[in-house]
C-alpha cells in the first residue's frame, strides 16, 4: 500500500512538472509550448510592468522581455500596465493583448509602449485645427514612433542644452534621440525659482503647437500638404542653479530651474504637392491668438532691415516647390 502511494506521488510530481511554467529567456524564442512576451517603446532603463495570463488561473507577472515554456494550449493574455519615468506616463494602446497557443508551437504577444499618449493626441488636435484653417488635409498620429522623440527631449532637458544634435559625451545620449533631433522642429522652455518652492512650466502639448506657429521657419513644415503624420513628445527635468551656467552666484539655497524641451516631427507621405494648391497662414477668416513673434532659430529678421523686436505675427505663404526646392518648401 505504501508503495502504491509513493507512486501516485511520484506521478503527481512529475505531472506538475510538466505543466510548470518556466521562464527561458529569448534565446529560445519560438520554442514548443512557449509564449514570447515582447516589449516596444520603452527606453533601455525602464523597465515594464506586465502581467501573462493563461488557461486553469495560471498567471505570471513580468518585468522584461522574455519567454514563457512548458506552458499547455489555450489562450493567453498580456496586460500592459503604466509605467511612470518622471513627468512622463509611457502607456500601452490597447492595455490587453491576446494570443492562441497552439499544443507544440509557439505565440507571441507584443507590448506596445509609448509616452504621454495623451499630451500627443491633444497636440495632434491642436495641429490639425490650424491645418484645417489653411485648408490642408488633417494629418494622424505616429505614437508607437515617439520614443526617440522622448530620448532627445530628455537629453535636452537634463543637460540643459538646445541643438539639433546630440554629443556623445553627454549623458543621456543615443543614437535613436540624436537622429530624432536632426529631423524634428524644437521648442524650449525654462521656469526657475529662487525659494525651494516648484514652479509651473507650460508643458500641454497644444503649448508646443502654439510655440511653432509663432516660428514661420518651423511652421512651415507642419502645415506642408504633403505631410502624413507627426510624432510628438516632451520632457522636462528639475535641475538645481549649480547645474546650469546662465544663473550665476550668489544665489539662495533650494534655486532650482525646470527646464522642458518639446519636440515634434513632421513626416511626409509619398503624395506630391497637391496642384494648384497656395497656403497661407493664416488662413482666410482664420483667428490666432498669437500675436507676435518669439524668438526663433535662424532669425527672420536678418532678412528684414530695419524691423526689431517686438513685433507682430508672421504672416506667410507657401506655393509648390520648385526647381531645387523640389524636395521641400
Amino acid at each position: 500500500m505504501a508503495l502504491v502511494a509513493a507512486l501516485a506521488v511520484a506521478l503527481a510530481l512529475v505531472a506538475c512538472q510538466q505543466l510548470l511554467p518556466e521562464l527561458i529567456g529569448p534565446d529560445d524564442a519560438g520554442a514548443p509550448d512557449t509564449v514570447v512576451v515582447r516589449v516596444q517603446g520603452l527606453p533601455d532603463d525602464l523597465e515594464p510592468a506586465l502581467t501573462l495570463t493563461g488557461p486553469a488561473g495560471f498567471e505570471v507577472d513580468l518585468d522584461g522581455a522574455t519567454s514563457v515554456g512548458g506552458l499547455p494550449a489555450g489562450t493567453y493574455r498580456l496586460r500592459v500596465h503604466d509605467v511612470e519615468y518622471g513627468v512622463t506616463t509611457f502607456s500601452a494602446d490597447p492595455t490587453v493583448v491576446e494570443a492562441q497557443l497552439e499544443a507544440g508551437r509557439s505565440a507571441t504577444l507584443t507590448a506596445r509602449y509609448a509616452p504621454d499618449r495623451d499630451g500627443a493626441r491633444a497636440a495632434l488636435a491642436r495641429l490639425n485645427t490650424y491645418r484645417a484653417a489653411v485648408g490642408v488635409p488633417a494629418v494622424t498620429l505616429d505614437e508607437e514612433a515617439t520614443l526617440p522623440h522622448w530620448l532627445h527631449a530628455r537629453y535636452a532637458s537634463k543637460n540643459d542644452t538646445t541643438g539639433h544634435f546630440e554629443d556623445p559625451s553627454l549623458p543621456w545620449y543615443s543614437d535613436e534621440g540624436d537622429q530624432a533631433a536632426r529631423a524634428s522642429n524644437l521648442s524650449y522652455r525654462w521656469h526657475w525659482r529662487f525659494d525651494g518652492t516648484t514652479g509651473g512650466v507650460d508643458h500641454h502639448h497644444e503649448s508646443w503647437i502654439d510655440s511653432f506657429a509663432d516660428a514661420p521657419f518651423h511652421f512651415f513644415s507642419l502645415l506642408d500638404p504633403r505631410v502624413a503624420s507627426m510624432r510628438s513628445a516632451w520632457f522636462a527635468a528639475e535641475l538645481s542653479c549649480d547645474e546650469v551656467d546662465w544663473i550665476t552666484p550668489p544665489y539662495p539655497d533650494g534655486c532650482h530651474v525646470l527646464r522642458a524641451t518639446g519636440v515634434v516631427q513632421a513626416v511626409h507621405g509619398d503624395d506630391p504637392w497637391p496642384a494648384g494648391t497656395t497656403v497661407l497662414f493664416p488662413g482666410r477668416d482664420q483667428t490666432v491668438e498669437i500675436v507676435d513673434h518669439g524668438p526663433e532659430y535662424p532669425d527672420p529678421l536678418t532678412a528684414c532691415p530695419g524691423f526689431a523686436r517686438p513685433v507682430g505675427l508672421p504672416l506667410f505663404v507657401m506655393e509648390e516647390p520648385v526647381g531645387a526646392w523640389s524636395d521641400g518648401v
